[in-house]
């Protein structure tokens, strides 16, 4: 049975800034704690490994909708199933609010236990905290000049 999780933050730098950093998932590893590779295919295919309470899971992720600054749609092709969309919002010069949306299907007993316990939802929000944080680190390096 598929579960949709939601989230969102507000982060301190242009949504198009946040937007241009989740164009790079092959960099999520660097600063996604459950990350542990991201392959770029082609421009809308990727290869991902994630490690997660112990489990790895691995699948192909293909992009099937884009719209620049603003959007981003994929689904799995192969391996765990999932699909998600994230949506940039202009707030204000320099904040955007991220919103995230991942339907998965849990497999076997143990994964929809803890999807009824809310645990994938905790550790999407702890992620999605860490790609504000980092992006809004990076803006500040850029700013300070200190890339």
């Amino acid at each position: 049975m598929r579960t949709i999780v939601e989230k969102s933050i507000t982060a301190n730098v242009p949504a198009a800034t946040a937007y241009a950093q989740w164009t790079r998932p092959e960099e999520f590893p660097l600063f996604l704690e459950h990350v542990d590779f991201v392959h770029r295919e082609d421009d809308r295919h990727f290869f991902w490994r994630t490690k997660l309470h112990g489990r790895t899971q691995e699948w192909m992720a293909e992009i099937v909708e884009r719209i620049p600054k603003k959007r981003i749609a994929w689904r799995s092709t192969r391996g765990a199933q999932h699909a998600g969309v994230v949506t940039f919002h202009h707030l204000e010069q320099d904040k955007c609010r991220i919103m995230l949306q991942i339907g998965i299907e849990p497999e076997g007993v143990v994964e929809r236990i803890g999807t009824a316990l809310g645990i994938p939802a905790a550790d999407i929000g702890d992620e999605l905290r860490r790609f504000a944080n980092h992006v809004e680190q990076q803006a500040r390096k850029q700013h300070d000049g200190t890339s």
